[in-house]
Order: structure tokens, then sequence, then C-alpha cells
């Protein structure tokens, strides 16, 4: 009896555990329920968000190298464009402003983020979690796991995503209806991808400037693969801040999850930046580069344009 005792007790352990720390609900605070709405392609079906708060935190465990988060502006269109602060693990990661409805998408490739020792106890887990299946594969369906329900399989490391957005809104003091929740803003559910795309995240589409040499514009964060033919990588950088000869820009740069090289802007002038990769020639790899703060084409007031900037950039050279 005392057995079966000890046996109940830690499955009741056990259950909590799956309710606090693996149900999807119950990771996170500062949020309304999951509501539905129909996506605009397909009204047959639907995407889950949930409406913060002031201030809401989701925590998850890291599936994938790459972090996709979805915001859905449906706010009021009395209301002004709302910025937004992104932090990860209590690192402020983005500051984004939502100025037309609908889905905004933003895209996030963790190594550099969580740093070469966070990024390694990923991969730890996911290799940990891979042998663990393994092993379990080749045992009868009924067995010692079976019998000790209250034993946490092995898996990936856990980060807190805080979403802050810089005000709220009460429905019934602005519309006919009867919604007298404090909203900040909707979020769906985190994505994740694996790998990084080829084409690279946080970058806009390539531009020509008046003398025809390409360029393109980042965000905060922007990253891409790329192939280290020699052991630096060379690029131009700038920034169109319109307050940068007082307020200088910091641009760090990555190779995967290292610091690689900073570099500080003090004017509008074009900086060619030399990264020490410090990798066997041939070797691929991911190169990415962090903004310390972005200008937003909203605040300044320019209608056609709606991108939070970063800093402008060439192709990567080698040598």
């Amino acid at each position: 009896m005392v057995a079966v005792g000890v046996y109940l007790a830690l499955s009741a352990i056990d259950l909590t555990r799956v309710v606090i720390f693996e149900h999807p609900d119950t990771n996170d605070t500062g949020f309304y329920p999951w509501e539905t709405v129909a996506t605009p392609d397909d009204p047959d079906t639907t995407n889950r968000f949930h409406w913060s708060a002031a201030e809401g935190a989701m925590l998850r465990p890291v599936e994938g190298s790459v972090l996709r988060l979805l915001f859905y502006d449906t706010r009021p269109d009395m209301l002004d464009p709302l910025p937004v602060s992104i932090e990860i693990s209590d690192q402020l990661i983005d500051r984004v402003t939502l100025s037309q409805r609908g889905w905004h998408s933003y895209t996030y490739y963790l190594p550099p983020i969580l740093g070469t020792s966070g990024w390694a106890a990923v991969k730890r887990g996911w290799i940990a979690r891979e042998g663990e299946n393994a092993a379990g594969s080749g045992l009868p369906s009924v067995g010692w796991q079976e019998l000790r329900p209250w034993h946490r399989r092995p898996g990936p490391p856990s980060i807190w995503i805080d979403i802050d957005p810089a005000s709220t809104f009460v429905p019934s003091k602005l519309l006919d209806v009867d919604d007298d929740r404090v909203l900040g803003v909707a979020v769906a559910d985190v994505e994740w991808e694996q790998e990084l795309s080829p084409y690279g995240i946080g970058l806009s589409p390539w531009e020509s400037d008046e003398t025809g040499a390409e360029f393109r514009w980042t965000g905060r964060w922007a990253s891409f693969p790329s192939q280290a033919n020699g052991t630096e990588a060379m690029i131009s950088i700038w920034s169109r801040h319109p307050d940068i000869e007082h307020r200088p820009v910091v641009v760090d740069f990555f190779w995967d999850a290292a610091l690689k090289h900073t570099v500080e802007l003090l004017g509008p002038e074009e900086v060619e930046v030399r990264i020490p990769v410090d990798v066997t020639l041939g070797t691929r790899g991911v190169l990415s580069l962090r903004v310390d703060r972005t200008w937003s084409t909203v605040i300044t007031e320019i209608p056609s344009e709606t991108r939070e900037l970063g800093v402008g950039i060439s192709q990567v050279k080698w040598r």
C-alpha cells in the first residue's frame, strides 16, 4: 500500500508538472484566453491568437533555430500606431511599430540571441531527447517508463518571450461593444523552423543606389547563410537614422552564435567593416548583425514607408 501511495503521489506531481510546464495555455502570463479568426486567404482555416493586457510573457521550449512571432493588429482605426517591445530571456530583441491592420510576422535567428553557451545548451537538450527517443524505440510499449510517469523526458531549455505594447485600450470606451477588457496587442502562438532560409531573415529586398550599386536594409536583427571563402567577411554599412550625429548607432556582427566584431557609426557615411570569422575555408555558417536601435519611417512621417530600418548593407565579400 505504501508503494501504491508513493506511485500515486508522484503521478499527481507529474500531472501538475504537465499542466504547468507543457500545456500551451498555462505557459503564458498576462494574456487573455485564446481566440480564433479566419485567415485572409482561406475562410475555412483559422488562426489562434490571444490578447495581452499591459504586458504578456510566453514560456516555450526551443524547437528550432528560427523563431517566428505573429501579431494581429485589429485595434480600432482611431488609435495611433502601436510600438511593441520584444524580449527573449530578459534581453531586448526588437522594438516594432504596428501601423497597419492585419497580420505582421517577425522572425529571429536564435543562436546569436542566446549566445554560444545558451545555444550549446539547446543543442545538448535536442541530443539528449533524440538519444532517449532512440533508446525507447527498442523497448516494449509498456515498461519502466510507463510505471514512472513522473519521469520528465529530456528536452531543450525553454525561453521566456516577453511582449510589451506601449499602450492599451478598452474596446467598450471606443466602440459600441460590450468588452471592458484592457487590451494591448494580439499575439499568435510561436512558430519554429529548424533551419534558416537560404534568403535570410530581417532583410528588405535588394535596391540600387544612384550609382547602380546594390544594397538592402536590415531591421534590428538580420541573419543570412554564407560560406567562409576567406578569414574575414567584408561588408559596407551605413545608417540613415535622423539623429545619428547626436546618438551613435552600434552594430554587432556574429558568426553563428559567436560575437565577432562591433562597430559604432557616428554619421551617415558608408563604413567598410571587416569581420574576423576564423573558421576553416569553405565552412558554411550564418552571418548575423544586430543594430542597437532602429528608426521608424512611420514615426518620422514618411507616408509611403512603414518599415523599421536598421542599417543599409552591401553584398558580402571575403578575403
